[in-house]
């Protein structure tokens, strides 16, 4: 301490101690505001119901974000009874989820990055359990620890969630930076992300995080167009993933990511200008989706019977 040390850590070290310790390290050397732009961006990615890609877009940003030398990343794949992340990655991990959340207090950071499974583009995956009886063994108490240390371990961390919004869904939602609610342009789809927006909303700090994202976008010419969908849930689309059936099923079934199958297809052109968006360093020409022209007040026809928002 003479020495001029402004942290210590009592024996034995506890991980949460060192990252506390880091945290606070951090705010002193860039200050509370750059620290966190400095620190590591965790994206959590929700789906408004399942099949819409959460999975494809969870993996596929993952190796987007990895794919940039200045930029770690990992992926955990959160749907602990059916998650296929390592089947998009062509995968077979030595460790689960399971096995980090029991042992997270013993871990550093080297022996992190040698318990998960590293894939060819550079994206670390953290897979969910082989048995379906091991997903009770993982606790929102240990998921918090293993998010924060793999925060202190990487730049961007990929979290893809289930479609249950259970307790540990809320751990990542609560812990991230960026919330990606993945949808169609479909009347099932956006009622759900409606509800969804509606039970965010009692928590300010986790709705102001939500970002809108259409996936399949040009799927289907009677779908229902872009602005009436802004006017139905009172929001900007944040971004639009065009529709590519083609390449995502060679991709799925060939466990290979978007950025080596098909680097220049439009698809992953869209996926990497949401990494580069979402990392503040989203290239000039590159555009999200037009704000809503129309108050969500005026639905009407296919949409009417929602209440209008206040």
């Amino acid at each position: 301490m003479r020495a001029g040390a402004k942290e210590f850590l009592s024996h034995p070290v506890k991980l949460q101690d060192v990252l506390d310790a880091l945290g606070r390290i951090s705010e002193r050397k860039f200050g509370k505001g750059e620290s966190k732009a400095r620190g590591s961006t965790v994206i959590a990615v929700a789906g408004a119901t399942g099949g819409v890609g959460t999975t494809s877009l969870s993996v596929n940003l993952g190796c987007a974000l990895a794919k940039d030398p200045k930029k770690s990343a990992a992926l955990i794949d959160l749907d602990l009874c059916l998650g296929d992340a390592d089947v998009f990655l062509d995968s077979i991990p030595d460790y689960t989820l399971v096995d980090v959340s029991q042992n997270v207090s013993r871990l550093d950071f080297s022996l992190l990055k040698r318990s998960l499974t590293k894939h060819s583009s550079g994206l670390y995956l953290l897979p969910r359990p082989v048995q379906m009886e091991d997903m009770a063994l993982i606790t929102p108490d240990d998921l918090q620890r293993v998010i924060g240390l793999m925060k202190a371990t990487f730049s961007h961390l990929v979290i893809d969630l289930s479609k249950g919004y259970t307790a540990n869904d809320m751990v990542a939602l609560q812990m991230a930076n960026h919330i990606l609610l993945v949808t169609q342009l479909d009347l099932p789809c956006l009622r759900n992300v409606v509800r969804l927006l509606t039970s965010f909303k009692e928590n300010k700090e986790l709705s102001e995080k939500i970002k809108i994202v259409i996936n399949r976008a040009g799927l289907d010419a009677g779908a229902i167009t872009l602005k009436k969908a802004q006017e139905t849930i009172g929001r900007e689309i944040f971004w639009q993933i065009p529709n590519d059936y083609r390449t995502m099923v060679e991709v799925r079934n060939n466990g290979v990511p978007l950025v080596e199958q098909a680097p220049k297809a439009g698809v992953t052109q869209s996926i990497l200008g949401l990494a580069e968006a979402l990392s503040g360093t989203k290239k000039d020409g590159d555009e999200a989706a037009p704000a809503p022209t129309t108050d969500a007040k005026t639905k009407s026809g296919l949409f009417s019977f929602w209440p209008a928002k206040k």
